[in-house]
């Protein structure tokens, strides 16, 4: 039982460090957008935002399932 807290605590702090990254990627990501001034440049960026923010609702998906786990456990840090 400890173990598995453990390795949900873990599994919690590896996605929230993803999550950072693209967090940060995206508002490079925008910030390409709003600088672009080519059409295909724009679309591109288009392109990589929706990616970024569907990468990063999965990870939100995938950091409440740990955090449903871990409350099962009762520990919610």
């Amino acid at each position: 039982m400890k173990k598995e807290l453990k390795n949900l605590n873990k599994q919690y702090s590896l996605k929230k460090k993803q999550l950072n990254k693209v967090n940060d990627a995206l508002t490079q990501a925008y910030r390409g957008f709003n600088l672009s001034c080519d059409e295909s440049a724009t679309n591109g960026c288009i392109f990589e935002i929706n990616a970024l923010s569907r990468r990063r609702n999965d990870i939100f998906l995938e950091l409440q399932g740990i955090e449903q786990e871990r409350s099962k456990h009762g520990n919610y840090f």
